[in-house]
C-alpha cells in the first residue's frame, strides 16, 4: 500500500464529488451553466481547437516519417511486450469501443438533418456529405489528438525512466522533477478528474441502449433496475478483468473483442448492399481528401450555422479532453515500439477502426433510408439512438442474433473501455511505481467500483427526481477541462522537445541498431561525452 497516492486521490475525487453535488442539487442551473461555459469555450476558442488538431496532426507527421521516428521506447535492444494485434486491440477498445459501435450507426442521421455548409436538409447533398463527416470526425486528425500526449509520455516512462505515469512526469523538463509540488497535484488531479467525470458517463449513456437491447430481445422491462444490473454485472466483469491485470484480463478481452466486431462487419457486409457500400465509402474519402482544408478550417463565422460548434469544436475539446488517458494507457503498453509504429498504430489504425464501422453500420442504414426501406432519421428523432439501432438491424437477416451479437459487442466494449481506464486511474494515482510495475491489484479495483458507482448514483437520482437528467452535464464539465489539458499538453510537447536534444547532445538517443547510420551525431556526441567525463 506505500505505492498509493492518498493526497492525490483525495484531491481528485473530492474535485469530482464539488462538481457532482451542484448537478444534483440545482441540476436545471448547473446545465445552464456548463452548457454556457462549453458553448462560451467553442464560440471563443474554436479556432484554437481547430488549429490544435491540425498543429497535433503535422507534428506527428513530422515525428513518424522523419529520422525521429526511429526513436524507440524502452531502449534500442527492448522488444514489445504484446503482439502487434493485441497491442492495436488494446488500443482501439480502450479509446472509443462502445462510442463507435453506437455513432458509426446514428451519426449520419443527424447530420442529414442539419449538413453543414448552408446545404439544405435531407437532400441527396446532405446525405453525400453526412457520409464524410462522420469519417473525418472520427479520422485521422481526431486520432492525432489522442497521439499527441502518448509520445511525450512514453518517453518519460520508458526512456527517461520517470518513477510514474502521470500527465505531471511528462513535463519534467519544462516544470521541475520535484516530486510532490502543488503544481503537480493540480495537473494529476484535474487528469484524474477529467478521466473519471468522462468515462463514468460513458457507462451511463451506453447503458440504456444495452438495456433497450435487452427489452427488445428477452422482453424484459427497460427500467431503472434493469440499467442497475447491468451496471453491477458490468462492473463484476471489468473488476474481474482489471484484477487479473493487462495480460490475463484486458487483453483478452480486447482481443476477442476485435475478433467479434469484424464478424459482425463482415457478415453486414456480405448480406448488405455491397455496391453502396464501396461506393460510399470511396466517395466519403474522396470528399474528405478534396476538401479536407475546408473542413479542418471551418468556423462559419459569417453564416453562423452553428454546425462547426456543435460538432467539429466540440469533437475536438471532447478528444482533447479524453487525450491524457489514451496517452497515459497506450504509453503504458507501448514498450519496444518506436514513435512511427505508435503514430502509425494510433493515426492509421484508430482512423480505420472508426471508419469500419461508420462505413459498415452507416451506409447499411443510409441505404436503408434512402431506399425507402424505413425512415431511421426519424425514428432516431422520436425514439433515440437506441431504437434507431435496433430499427437498422432488424432489416438484417438473422436480425435476433444480429441484435444479440451487436449488445454483446457493446457490453464488451464498455468492460474493454472501463477496465484500461481504471487501471490508468490506479497508474496515475500511485507513486514510486518502476516503469513496467503494474499498480497494486487492490487500487486497481477501488478505481473499477468508482466507475460504477458515480453512473449508479446519477441515474438514482434521475429515477427518484422525474425529468432529472444528470449524465450529460458531467459529460459536458468533462469536457470543458479541455482548455487546461490543452496547456499541459504544450507544456508536454515542449519538454520532450528539450529531452530529445539533451539526448541527442548526449549521444544517449535511443536508436534501434539497424537505423543508427542515420544518425552519426550520436556515436561522435557519445564519445564526446564519454572523454569529458573521463
Amino acid at each position: 500500500m506505500k505505492t498509493i497516492n492518498k493526497p492525490l486521490a483525495i484531491f481528485a475525487i473530492v474535485l469530482l464529488i464539488v462538481v457532482i453535488i451542484p448537478i444534483a442539487v440545482a441540476p436545471e442551473a448547473s446545465t445552464d451553466f456548463i452548457n454556457g461555459l462549453l458553448g462560451g469555450i467553442t464560440g471563443n476558442f474554436g479556432w484554437l481547437f481547430l488549429l490544435a488538431g491540425i498543429g497535433s496532426f503535422g507534428f506527428l507527421m513530422y515525428c513518424a516519417f522523419s529520422k525521429y521516428g526511429d526513436i524507440k521506447f524502452g531502449g534500442p535492444d527492448s522488444k514489445p511486450d504484446y503482439s502487434t494485434f493485441s497491442w492495436v486491440s488494446m488500443l482501439l477498445c480502450a479509446g472509443l469501443g462502445s462510442s463507435i459501435m453506437i455513432w458509426g450507426g446514428v451519426e449520419w442521421m443527424y447530420y442529414v438533418s442539419g449538413p453543414p455548409f448552408r446545404v439544405a436538409p435531407y437532400t441527396l447533398e446532405a446525405y453525400e456529405w453526412a457520409s464524410a463527416y462522420g469519417m473525418y470526425h472520427w479520422g485521422f486528425v481526431a486520432w492525432a489528438m489522442f497521439a499527441i500526449p502518448t509520445v511525450p509520455i512514453a518517453y518519460s516512462y520508458w526512456v527517461k525512466k520517470n518513477s510514474s505515469l502521470k500527465m505531471s512526469s511528462a513535463c519534467n523538463a519544462v516544470i521541475g522533477d520535484e516530486k510532490d509540488s502543488w503544481t503537480r497535484r493540480i495537473i494529476d488531479a484535474f487528469i484524474i478528474f477529467g478521466i473519471l467525470g468522462s468515462y463514468a458517463t460513458t457507462i451511463g449513456l451506453g447503458t440504456p441502449i444495452v438495456s433497450r437491447i435487452l427489452n427488445h430481445l428477452f422482453g424484459i422491462q427497460d427500467s431503472f433496475f434493469l440499467r442497475v444490473s447491468i451496471l453491477v454485472v458490468l462492473c463484476a466483469v471489468f473488476t474481474l478483468s482489471v484484477y487479473k491485470g493487462i495480460e490475463s484480463g484486458i487483453q483478452v478481452i480486447s482481443r476477442w473483442n476485435v475478433k467479434i466486431a469484424l464478424g459482425l462487419f463482415a457478415f453486414i457486409f456480405i448480406v448488405g448492399p455491397k455496391a453502396f457500400m464501396l461506393d460510399t465509402f470511396v466517395q466519403a474519402v474522396g470528399m474528405n481528401l478534396s476538401h479536407v482544408i475546408d473542413m479542418s478550417f471551418y468556423t462559419d463565422s459569417i453564416g453562423k450555422s452553428g454546425f462547426p460548434q456543435g460538432w467539429t469544436i466540440f469533437y475536438w475539446a471532447w478528444w482533447i479532453a479524453m487525450a491524457p488517458f489514451m496517452g497515459l494507457w497506450v504509453a503504458r503498453i507501448s514498450k519496444g515500439r518506436t514513435i512511427r509504429e505508435l503514430v502509425i498504430a494510433e493515426c492509421f489504425w484508430g482512423s480505420m477502426g472508426c471508419w469500419l464501422s461508420f462505413n459498415t453500420l452507416g451506409s447499411f442504414g443510409m441505404n436503408l433510408e434512402l431506399e425507402g426501406t424505413v425512415k431511421l432519421s426519424q425514428v432516431l428523432a422520436e425514439s433515440g439512438k437506441g431504437e434507431a439501432i435496433i430499427t437498422m438491424l432488424q432489416n438484417l437477416p438473422l436480425s435476433y442474433i444480429v441484435i444479440f451479437v451487436y449488445g454483446l459487442l457493446l457490453f464488451l466494449n464498455l468492460v474493454t473501455s472501463c477496465d484500461s481506464t481504471a487501471y490508468v486511474l490506479a497508474q496515475t494515482a500511485s507513486k514510486n511505481l518502476k516503469p513496467g510495475d503494474d499498480p497494486n491489484k487492490y487500487y486497481r479495483v477501488f478505481w473499477a467500483m468508482s466507475l460504477v458507482i458515480i453512473p449508479i448514483a446519477l441515474m438514482s437520482l434521475e429515477y427518484k427526481i422525474e425529468g432529472l437528467d444528470t449524465m450529460a452535464p458531467l459529460q459536458i464539465a468533462s469536457v470543458v477541462s479541455c482548455l487546461p489539458v490543452l496547456v499541459v499538453l504544450g507544456l508536454m510537447i515542449a519538454s520532450f522537445i528539450k529531452w530529445i536534444k539533451e539526448d541527442i547532445a548526449n549521444g544517449t538517443l535511443p536508436i534501434d541498431e539497424k537505423h543508427r547510420s542515420r544518425w552519426p551525431e550520436l556515436e561522435y556526441n557519445n564519445k564526446k561525452s564519454k572523454s569529458a567525463t573521463s
